[in-house]
């Protein structure tokens, strides 16, 4: 996965409850099965015509850069992995 233009190779609820292999170090991450299959409702259409999963797509593919509420003394691998797969910078903003 690079550049956020790779297809998640996750394609069922169930791939989504171990850590995904992409990550290139150890963690135990990974959503129980009912986030998982939540998360593929989501994913269909709504009302609209456009599913949320589109919606948040055009939202991350559009924006120059990422500003998260983290640091990089608590997350330095996550934040790194996010700027790496997507090709963009990450800016932790600490908050109040």
């Amino acid at each position: 996965m690079n550049g956020g233009d790779d297809a998640d190779p996750r394609t069922e609820p169930e791939h989504f409850t171990v850590p995904p292999s992409w990550v290139p170090f150890p963690t135990n991450v990974a959503m129980r099965l009912y986030e998982a299959k939540k998360i593929f409702y989501v994913m269909g259409k709504n009302v609209s015509g456009v599913s949320d999963m589109f919606r948040f797509r055009s939202a991350v593919t559009a924006c120059d850069v990422f500003s998260l509420r983290s640091c990089l003394e608590v997350e330095p691998e996550w934040l790194n992995l996010l700027g790496e797969i997507q090709s963009k910078p990450v800016f932790p903003v600490r908050g109040s």
